[in-house]
């Protein structure tokens, strides 16, 4: 073997070496710094039959506030928006953050799906006027209910993929505890899907230095 070859050979094997000490570089960077995506973070559920779906998520405007949107098929053909609308506001929707919890009485509701109600457990029993506290669940509240003729659908997470000439309603939900699962059916059904509440980042803003008077 001549002396050029030789160098040729140590050239190579040493720009091999550098290469992989690079990739080497680049991987440990990612472990050790991962890109952070402020709001992008989703969670999605989908019930056996197809006829309930979920997604959680964050806020884009408030830091630190996370939603859960449930989608329900309420009817297997399209309506007239006058039925429909009825339709909804006598459609009821339970909660519950337990395993068991719809078999062990341990959920929440809401009679009928309209803005700005809250979801309430049953009361205790032997005590009428006195409801049981569930955790994750009492500050659990509907924002915004939309159906096929709201256009704000637009702007809610979950889209459509159930059969075209179905009806559904979308309800937003806020007031959740990050990290939570919580499982929707309506009341009486036995189909459910369950979403678990994202974790959503909170802008850090640094308190203001003192100064000295």
């Amino acid at each position: 073997m001549s002396f050029d070859t030789s160098l040729r050979q140590k050239l190579l094997t040493t720009r091999i070496a550098l290469a992989v000490c690079a990739s080497l570089v680049v991987v440990a960077s990612s472990t050790y710094f991962p890109q952070t995506t402020v709001g992008q973070d989703v969670v999605k559920g989908r019930s056996e039959s197809g006829d309930m779906e979920c997604v959680s998520y964050c806020s884009n405007v408030r830091p630190g506030v996370a939603f859960i949107e449930v989608r329900v098929r309420v009817s297997e053909s399209q309506l007239s928006e006058a039925n429909l609308r009825s339709k909804v506001r006598q459609q009821g929707l339970e909660v519950t953050v337990y395993a068991d919890g719809f078999e062990r009485n341990l959920f929440a509701n809401v009679s009928a799906i309209k803005p700005k109600v809250f979801f309430l457990a049953p009361p205790k029993q032997g005590r009428s006027a006195a409801r049981s506290k569930i955790p994750g669940l009492q500050k659990l509240q509907i924002t915004d209910v939309v159906t096929r003729f709201d256009k704000s659908a637009q702007t809610l997470a979950v889209q459509p993929t159930g059969p075209e000439t179905a009806e559904w309603v979308t309800v937003r939900l806020e007031g959740l505890d990050p990290g939570m699962a919580y499982t929707f059916r309506v009341p009486g059904g036995k189909s459910v899907v369950t979403c678990h509440a994202v974790v959503c980042p909170v802008d850090l803003i640094p308190a203001p230095a003192k100064r000295n008077p």
